[in-house]
């Protein structure tokens, strides 16, 4: 059976996404049940807006090394991605000191709760930058065994970390978040040792690299900027939810739609192994057979997807119970922001690696725009009037947004692309 991933490479993919998706889910469902959801809400709040943080800057710097590094800048890749990782330990510190200002004002003005949330995920989220880092650079080498490796190192480490805070009765928001940005920078430099990053050799310049500068300069403009609207269509809503609903709704919504992460998660791993071979094949061969090898990724994606819809609407009613005992079961309107986006969020992924693919980084910008300006405007209505269900609802109504702008824009990018390349011969 053909398929669009190298031989071997997607088993190791999904055992890498399987372990971060499955350590990080963990994470967040011992946190849900300890915390009670009104603090879980401040949890949630807190990691909304630090994944703006987080988002924006993976796609100021890791976007444009790896889309451009994948297929025009392959010989400067090891010594790029050690020099992004040395930088990245610097910005950590400068995190870590704004996220201890920002928690001294929240520890004053809103509660201990939020300013232990703020904190921790400012020591937490420069480590997971890291490893992504770590985990990116393999994949576009095809070297997902060692990513696999850094992830496993990962779950290891915060499990250990986990153990060691509940043998000593310090699990808490704090402690936990700051040792998860532990456990995630060793399997970085893990990551980066067994893929051969570190240390690393010296790249060499051609005039095609410096030609290509241009367009790496091009994707760190628009990237970032599709990041933001990513997370205006995605995370808003529980920002929003927080403030104009309370805290106890936002931990809520939050605990039940955590039961798609794990798919997503592998919606990206999946898309992302497939991604360099997709902009190598566009770079040497022309755009004329992308659309056939979007498909070829994305038919796969479906069918997981689906199936693990299914399996994600009957489980849900034990989630909350397990979760939050007590609470009224999951409406519909909650079972759909679970369900929809699961069977949505493969186009969206795979279509924004087709724009990338064809070094159109403002379609994808484009595209999240309209989906934000939709979460701007339908959001606020929605949670003002119905509360919780509200934002479930635009949550399912902004996933087949997103899927329908990516692709809309994704194919004007394409068309443009083969007409300039038919221009050109």
């Amino acid at each position: 059976m053909r398929t669009p991933y190298p031989p071997r490479r997607p088993s190791w993919a999904v055992l890498d996404e399987g372990l971060l998706a499955g350590a990080n889910f963990a994470l967040s469902v011992l946190l849900a049940a300890r915390l009670g959801p009104v603090a879980f809400g401040h949890f949630a709040t807190a990691q909304a807006a630090g994944l703006l943080l987080r988002n924006t800057y993976e796609a100021a710097v890791l976007t444009p090394l790896f889309s451009v590094g994948a297929g025009r800048l392959r010989a400067r890749l090891a010594q790029d991605t050690a020099e992004a990782f040395r930088r990245l330990a610097w910005r950590g510190v400068q995190a870590g000191l704004a996220a201890g200002a920002l928690a001294l004002v929240l520890r004053r003005t809103v509660s201990q709760d939020a300013a232990s949330a703020a904190l921790g995920f400012g020591m937490a989220i420069p480590g997971w930058v890291a490893l992504a880092l770590s985990r990116r650079a393999n994949y576009v080498l095809q070297n997902t065994r060692s990513a696999a490796t850094a992830t496993g190192c990962y779950a290891t480490s915060l499990a250990a970390v986990l153990l060691a805070l509940h043998a000593a009765s310090r699990f808490s928001m704090l402690p936990v978040l700051a040792g998860a940005g532990a456990a995630a920078w060793v399997a970085a430099y893990v990551g980066l040792r067994c893929g051969g990053f570190l240390p690393a050799a010296d790249g060499y310049t051609t005039e095609a690299d410096l030609e290509s500068e241009a367009l790496r300069a091009e994707f760190g403009l628009w990237s970032p900027a599709a990041a933001v609207m990513v997370w205006a269509g995605t995370q808003l809503q529980y920002v929003l939810l927080s403030g104009l609903s309370d805290a106890s709704s936002t931990g809520s919504l939050r605990g039940f739609t955590l039961l798609a992460e794990p798919m997503h998660r592998v919606n990206m791993a999946l898309t992302a192994l497939a991604s360099p071979e997709t902009i190598r094949l566009v770079h040497q061969e022309g755009p004329a057979g992308l659309p056939r090898r979007l498909w070829e990724v994305l038919r796969p994606l479906l069918a997981l997807n689906a199936v693990y819809a299914l399996a994600a609407a009957a489980a849900l009613p034990a989630v909350g119970r397990i979760l939050f005992p007590g609470n009224p079961p999951p409406s519909p309107a909650v079972l759909a922001a679970v369900v929809i986006p699961l069977l949505f969020s493969p186009q969206a992924v795979v279509f924004a690696s087709g724009s990338a693919a064809v070094g159109r980084p403002r379609s994808e910008f484009w595209a999240r725009t309209v989906t934000a300006a939709m979460s701007v405007c339908i959001g606020p209505l929605l949670i003002s009037r119905y509360g919780m269900d509200g934002a479930a609802a635009s949550m399912a109504l902004l996933s087949v947004l997103s899927a329908a702008s990516s692709g809309i824009l994704a194919w004007m990018g394409w068309r443009a692309a083969r007409g300039t390349r038919q221009s050109d011969a």
